[in-house]
């Protein structure tokens, strides 16, 4: 059942299987910018290439329908870039550690991934979906498999705030549904994104259509789009994709 506890256009649900899914069916039937889902418990999250986004108890699983003017291919991944800076901003305000991020969607602390977001389109709407998922804390129900690649803002043991939580999301809906067009591309959100950067400087292994190549990361351009060197010196920019790196 939903409940309308924070905010006019803000939804929370006990368990969802996916709050991209459900902030789709609300865009779809013409939900407002702004407009927020929120699951305490997701059964079915998932990240980009169709991967599970294995949920962790207790986590921040939340996802925004925007109407963005912008209408270039580049978009999605302008509001992908934002909103990892934004991620990190709300990790470090709240809780006071300084986050990284792996181009395009993750965000790591310590060497160890602990958000990942998800930019989708509306087919036949012009809403964006912003789909964010934070593991606060790793219980004991989070598997062994993902201890060794997937972390938390907080570590096991250490004492949390009980309001850790609704505090990151308070922050996290303010700055999102502040969102504008202009926002997506203001040189402050850029900059910052370079300096958290984890791959810039650094050999990268890029996942193409036609095969897997590595590459030496460049640059972010203002789009928001990785440049790399490939081995015969041309460079290529890449808008959207996957590339892996050792941290």
């Amino acid at each position: 059942m939903e409940n309308d506890i924070f905010a006019k256009n803000v939804y929370v649900y006990e368990t969802l299987a996916s709050t991209n899914e459900t902030a789709k069916e609300k865009a779809l039937a013409g939900a407002a910018h702004g407009t927020t889902v929120i699951a305490v418990n997701q059964t079915n999250g998932r990240g980009s290439r169709g991967r599970r986004f294995f949920s962790a108890r207790g986590g921040v699983f939340m996802s925004v329908i925007l109407r963005p003017k912008l209408s270039s291919p580049e978009t999605a991944t302008l509001i992908t870039t934002a909103a990892a800076v934004i991620v990190c901003r709300a990790v470090r305000d709240v809780a006071g550690r300084d986050c990284r991020i792996k181009w395009v969607n993750d965000v790591f602390l310590g060497g160890k991934k602990i958000c990942g977001i998800l930019t989708e389109t509306v087919s036949g709407n012009d809403a964006v979906i912003l789909g964010v998922g934070i593991n606060v804390t790793l219980g004991d129900d989070f598997p062994e498999e993902l201890r060794g690649s997937a972390g938390a803002v907080f570590q096991d043991g250490e004492e949390v705030e009980s309001d850790v939580k609704d505090r990151l999301i308070s922050y996290l809906i303010d700055a999102f549904t502040a969102f504008s067009d202009d926002r997506f591309t203001e040189e402050g959100i850029m900059e910052e994104y370079r300096l958290r950067s984890l791959v810039t400087g650094r050999e990268v292994t890029v996942a193409a259509p036609t095969g897997e190549y590595t590459a030496f990361a460049v640059d972010i351009d203002g789009m928001g789009r990785l440049i790399v060197k490939k081995a015969d010196g041309t460079l290529e920019t890449l808008s959207s994709g996957e590339i892996s790196i050792k941290i």
